[in-house]
């Protein structure tokens, strides 16, 4: 199985990371940090951004999408990304269409933030298509996802 982690934090040794590992042992990682993504409707055929080049690493792979929590939302990082997927929302490009995903809510407040997220996550893949296999906030529960 190819598993990706689209991690979404900012930091290079993060907890999402650890739980992911908890989830798979072996994975790719792409960190949006390190990526450049201009906001939607903002780039123009002559500077291309990364955004492509993520889509075809997703369309390889199984996936985790890793998001913590700052000030108890989920990252621009992860917020823009999620934005651009109009691009492809309807689409034959679609990356997400069938696949199997487990989404990673920690950091601060992950309890009182999870209901948001699991309404925009359910929501999310809801529209994209992908079967939303787990949300998890911490190791326990990472541990306890077959994926």
């Amino acid at each position: 199985m190819n598993t990706l982690l689209i991690n979404a934090s900012a930091e290079k040794g993060d907890t999402t990371r650890s739980i992911a590992r908890a989830i798979s042992t072996e994975f790719d990682e792409i960190r949006l940090v390190d990526q450049n993504i201009a906001q939607f409707g903002q780039v123009s055929e002559i500077e291309k951004d990364d955004f492509d080049k993520v889509i075809a690493k997703i369309n390889t792979a199984d996936k985790i999408i890793g998001s913590p929590v700052y000030w108890g939302g989920l990252t621009s990082l992860l917020y823009t990304f999620i934005d651009r997927l109009g691009e492809v929302y309807h689409t034959p490009k679609n990356p997400f269409r069938d696949k199997e995903v487990v989404i990673i809510v920690q950091g601060a407040w992950p309890q009182e933030v999870l209901p948001h997220a699991k309404v925009y996550f359910e929501h999310f893949a809801e529209n994209y298509n992908f079967h939303l296999l787990a949300i998890v906030t911490n190791l326990q529960e990472a541990a306890s996802v077959n994926l």
